[in-house]
């Protein structure tokens, strides 16, 4: 009589395992790149609320809105990196800085960056709304770049204010936009 046996053979396991170990470090680069992506899709999101949270702010409340880099939560910087963090306020006397008396809307932590750089465009240090929801300066682009300087996203916010966001080219560098 001929019994059945249910399981694998060690050359069979040891097949698998071999493939196995030829196939996973073959998909960590992807991987990586998936929650790199992942990661600047949140970033965009959440900095692109934060930038219709400031406009809206603005038409509400009456008074020019400011959204700056800041690195204490208390007063702008006038760095082309965003990653340090972010501040939004009313700016009453319109002096694009945040004083007292002057209400936060709200803050994004550095550590809410999620390893992704945020830079701006020279000469553009704060995006500001004025009391009718236009923006209080020119173009500008928020770029969204990995540590290794790849561009993976753009946020653009057009002279009237309005922003959108445009995914990357791949291959395209940070520094090269």
């Amino acid at each position: 009589m001929h019994t059945h046996r249910h399981g694998f053979t060690l050359i069979e396991l040891m097949t698998t395992l071999a493939i196995a170990a030829i196939l996973i470090p073959l998909s960590i680069p992807g991987w990586q790149r998936f929650q790199e992506n992942h990661r600047a899709s949140a970033l965009s999101n959440q900095v692109l609320a934060s930038i219709f949270n400031v406009r809206s702010n603005a038409i509400i409340s009456s008074h020019n809105t400011v959204l700056c880099p800041s690195p204490d939560g208390r007063q702008c910087s006038h760095d082309l990196d965003w990653s340090v963090g972010l501040l939004s306020f009313q700016d009453r006397n319109r002096n694009g800085q945040h004083d007292d008396g002057e209400a936060v809307i709200a803050m994004i932590q550095p550590d809410e960056m999620r390893g992704i750089r945020l830079l701006t465009s020279k000469g553009r240090p704060r995006i500001g709304y004025r009391a009718d929801g236009r923006s209080t300066g020119t173009n500008l682009s928020l770029r969204l770049c990995t540590r290794d300087d790849r561009l993976l996203r753009k946020i653009i916010i057009s002279v009237g204010g309005r922003p959108r966001v445009e995914a990357a080219q791949p291959g395209v560098s940070c520094s090269n936009d």
